[in-house]
């Protein structure tokens, strides 16, 4: 069985990235200021997700590690 603390957690990733990814769009869309500026708000916003996602997967896979050690421990 799947660690209840994991799955609320890749729950609340899922979330915010679909957040930040309708925010960025929607920055896009209004934004009339000089392209390269939208550019590099592009970058930050692929080097943030990147980051989240790869800490993220390492967290998860944290987790479910200790549901594993500790299965008599019900989370």
């Amino acid at each position: 069985m799947r660690n209840k603390r994991a799955r609320k957690f890749i729950i609340s990733i899922v979330m915010l990235m679909t957040g930040m990814t309708a925010g960025f769009l929607l920055l896009g869309t209004v934004y009339t200021g000089p392209r390269w500026i939208a550019f590099i708000v592009f970058l930050v916003y692929l080097a943030v997700s990147a980051a989240v996602i790869r800490f993220s997967r390492r967290y998860v896979r944290l987790l479910r590690e200790e549901n594993t050690d500790n299965s008599h421990v019900t989370s």
